[in-house]
């Protein structure tokens, strides 16, 4: 007689399945990510054998004694460059450098001496930890290298990191000019596969046309020539292509990744049916993304009052205005406009002051501002962009405070939310520094005792990996520290109080990180 083959129930057959399917997406994914890991490591482990890094450790953060770091940079690289110009391999450029160790350490006493300055000098050759660092079109990833540190003095200023050999150190005006002997040296050194994997990405933060377009005119007219890679992609995807709708995401994204993003490419075509015209632009997007020459003269004069309208009543993005202040002073100078310099520099001084108290804090400023640097800084440019600086650290600490609001407000009642939120934003920002010391004491005292114990080993992570990072905050950790140890004083041993006194305990830890 037939029997029929039992068959598990259809829904626990679905739930093998499941199970089978997450466990064979979870063992790919361990392999992809060790695959990564791997050749990660490869990388790493090649840039170390052929490269020799080169840091220079200042006295301390004072202003002089960063500008005596930077004088003896100039003078080592001047000094030691041609000589390991002639060496064809790491080994070969060691040899040298240890053989030009007495006269490098004298190169550098000098420096100081002219400069009246006792300081100590030691010329050390080690292996050290390097952070991830940008040159040019490359990007070295964190990881120990071989290198020549010169330490000036007690050595606990800021740092001067950069690549020895090859010589792809910057130039004397702090620009990245990478010469074409140092390229092929070092493509040679290293090969293809790793070229490639150092390589920037150089458009992956471009949004739209008009941040394209602004680097490309501003490399041009400013000759900044680190633009290159700008021209390179310009010339390649879009030689002789007059449109005025150059840069279009949804291609840069399908040439870096080759996947074509629908999403991506409707909003491209909704920017040019609705931007089609260039003079329905803002004058002074006009002046940020179109070259200059390509607006006539019965139409340049108007852009120009029209910009100087916007910036006049703060309308503009501080990093903007700081841009257009560029362009003005080129203007000012070929004699375009009919304003002196001093005019120019007060009305855009005031324009900043206005737009400050409505712009955002600019997070991104090295990027926005490597559109606009010239090869001599004037210095009424030097003065604007002081004065940025100052008003955008105002607007970071407007920003921090507003953050640190909403993300301790989560204390004692949401913390899960504070957990998530906390671990997402603000582990390598100074949070308590913007934050009032009796609230948060307050909040935390009414905090459960798990979650107190949960806090305090947060902030021990914390300070292990984010140490230099959060250090501005270590005042406000102190007088929390000193209320806490206030308010348990006298009073009788129960958990909570067991549980504020470790947390006070952990707090004094936190400090003598920097003591």
């Amino acid at each position: 007689m037939y029997k029929k083959k039992k068959t598990g129930h259809p829904l626990n057959m679905s739930k093998k399945n499941m199970i089978k399917g997450i466990l064979f997406l979870a063992i790919a994914c361990m392999i992809f990510v060790a695959g990564q890991r791997k050749s990660n490591n490869i990388i790493q482990q090649n840039l170390k054998n052929n490269l020799i890094r080169f840091h220079v450790r200042a006295n301390s953060n004072s202003r002089m004694d960063q500008t005596y770091k930077l004088k003896v940079r100039d003078a080592v690289i001047d000094q030691i460059s041609p000589e390991l110009s002639e060496a064809k391999t790491k080994e070969e450029a060691f040899k040298i450098l240890k053989m030009q160790k007495n006269r490098i350490k004298n190169t550098v006493q000098e420096i100081l001496k002219k400069e009246g300055v006792k300081q100590k000098v030691n010329v050390h050759f080690v292996q050290e930890k390097f952070p991830e660092k940008n040159y040019g079109q490359y990007t070295f990833p964190e990881g120990i290298y071989d290198a020549v540190r010169i330490d000036l003095g007690a050595a606990k200023g800021h740092n001067w990191w950069c690549v020895m050999f090859p010589d792809l150190c910057v130039t004397k005006d702090d620009k990245v000019r990478i010469n074409n002997t140092a390229r092929k040296k070092m493509e040679k050194l290293l090969g293809k596969k790793t070229i490639r994997k150092i390589t920037k990405d150089k458009f992956v933060n471009i949004k739209d046309n008009e941040e394209y377009k602004s680097i490309l005119v501003s490399s041009r007219i400013l000759m900044d020539n680190r633009q290159f890679y700008i021209k390179e992609f310009d010339n390649n995807y879009y030689y002789n292509f007059k449109s005025d709708f150059r840069f279009f995401k949804f291609i840069e994204i399908y040439v870096r990744t080759r996947i074509f993003n629908m999403k991506v490419f409707k909003d491209d075509m909704e920017v040019i049916v609705n931007t089609i015209d260039t003079d329905k632009l803002p004058a002074y997007k006009r002046l940020l993304t179109e070259e200059y020459w390509k607006i006539s003269d019965d139409q340049f004069g108007k852009v120009i009052e029209q910009t100087l309208d916007d910036v006049k009543n703060g309308k503009l993005r501080l990093i903007d205005i700081v841009k257009l202040y560029a362009y003005f002073s080129y203007f000012v100078e070929k004699g375009l406009i009919d304003y002196d310099i001093k005019t120019i520099k007060s009305v855009f001084f005031n324009g900043m002051n206005i737009a400050s108290l409505t712009s955002q804090y600019c997070d991104n400023v090295k990027e926005e501002l490597s559109q606009i640097i010239i090869d001599d800084v004037n210095i009424e440019m030097n003065d604007i962009l002081e004065h940025f600086a100052e008003l955008n650290a105002k607007l970071k600490d407007k920003m921090y405070m507003e953050l640190a609001e909403d993300i301790f407000k989560n204390i004692p009642m949401r913390m899960e939310t504070f957990y998530e939120r906390f671990a997402k934003e603000c582990m390598d920002i100074p949070i308590f520094k913007y934050y009032d010391v009796f609230q948060l004491f307050q909040r935390i005292s009414c905090a459960s005792n798990e979650d107190i114990v949960t806090i305090k080993e947060i902030l021990m992570k914390r300070v292990e990996k984010h140490k230099q990072e959060i250090e501005p905050e270590m005042r406000n950790i102190a007088q929390l520290k000193q209320i806490i140890d206030d308010y348990i004083k006298g009073k009788d041993i129960g958990i909570k109080i067991v549980m504020l006194q470790e947390f006070s305990e952990t707090l004094g830890y936190l400090l003598e990180q920097y003591i």
